[in-house]
């Protein structure tokens, strides 16, 4: 039952996601059903971002959808991580330094309150370790921080190709270092580090209330600054609003540069859409289209959920996409209680 469950499910994703990226990111998944809860194993950091992302909201609705059933759907690293990001696979450069390829400058959708911010970018990439370091983005969640950090990255990794940079969650960041300690293997860990050219943390304020992983955090962005080698960090917030971070963190952080990423307009949601309903190789008209950009003002990610939700719904249920129908889904994503109408 659990396998025909997933083969229905896969079979679904794969008339509903571009074949290239179903084959990438979807078909090494492995399952598990404990009760209610469905648990998505991911074979790899990257694979496991990209499906948090990107995919989750798509994989959801589809397996509730399938089985007529309200699972609790979880996505974690899968057993087999090690035997994976170990062996010769074409994509091992993305997994060495994590980023994802797909999240460049070229789909990076800028507002007009955000019209400097790649602007900045590009002065930083051509002058690494020199200029605004570190560099520390910020902004509430889905507001486009993660793109934006890989676009950097990747525009690095295509100036110079043998440039060693990582970029990293500070969770998993974390979880290496507490792995490091427990096998008494931290000055490889700090090496491992601290001989990087460019290290992209994001999400730093996952090291609230973590002392001793902070005071490390603090030494490994002092020693890169002191080498002239560059320091991307991201954030849900200004870090002097980040509570239970030390002193010397917060100092090192302010005596770089601070950008913060603003709300989206209206014609940049719309672009945002449009580039999702691409990906997912269906249209809906420019009416429509503004109606969603106008109600959904919130993130990016809800945005694109609502287009998942569309497309899901529209190759399961066969719904007629139409305003009436929409202001459902978004009553329904959102929780609002008012609508805007179309003008």
């Amino acid at each position: 039952m659990l396998l025909n469950l997933w083969i229905k499910c896969l079979n679904h994703l794969q008339n509903t996601i571009p074949r290239q990226q179903f084959i990438k990111y979807i078909s090494p998944l492995q399952i598990k059903i404990i009760k209610n809860n469905f648990i998505i194993f991911a074979p790899n950091y990257y694979i496991l971002d990209k499906i948090t992302n990107y995919y989750f909201s798509i994989i959801e609705n589809s397996i509730n959808s399938i089985s007529n059933k309200k699972y609790k759907i979880e996505i974690k690293i899968g057993p087999n991580t090690i035997e994976i990001e170990k062996s010769n696979l074409n994509n091992s450069k993305e997994i060495k330094n994590n980023l994802n390829p797909e999240l460049t400058f070229e789909n990076f959708v800028e507002s007009k309150a955000n019209k400097h911010i790649k602007l900045l970018s590009l002065e930083i990439i051509n002058n690494l370790g020199k200029k605004y370091n570190p560099l520390y983005i910020y902004s509430e969640h889905g507001y486009g921080k993660s793109h934006l950090l890989n676009a950097i990255g990747n525009e690095i990794v295509k100036s110079n190709k043998h440039i060693n940079i990582i970029y990293n969650k500070t969770e998993k960041f974390v979880n290496e270092m507490i792995t490091a300690i427990k096998k008494y293997n931290m000055l490889d860990f700090k090496n491992n580090y601290r001989n990087k050219d460019v290290i992209i943390l994001d999400d730093i304020q996952f090291l609230a209330k973590k002392k001793k992983i902070q005071e490390e955090v603090f030494y490994t962005i002092n020693s890169l600054i002191e080498n002239k080698k560059q320091v991307i960090i991201s954030s849900n917030k200004h870090i002097k609003n980040i509570k239970n971070i030390n002193k010397n963190l917060k100092s090192i952080v302010l005596s770089g540069a601070l950008i913060k990423i603003k709300k989206t307009d209206i014609s940049s949601r719309k672009i945002i859409l449009t580039n999702r309903m691409k990906k997912l190789n269906f249209k809906i008209n420019d009416k429509i289209l503004s109606f969603i950009a106008k109600n959904i003002n919130t993130n990016i990610r809800e945005l694109e959920s609502i287009i998942n939700e569309i497309n899901i719904n529209k190759s399961i249920n066969k719904n007629k996409i139409t305003i009436s129908y929409i202001k459902k889904i978004i009553l329904k994503k959102t929780k609002k209680k008012k609508i805007k109408k179309y003008q």
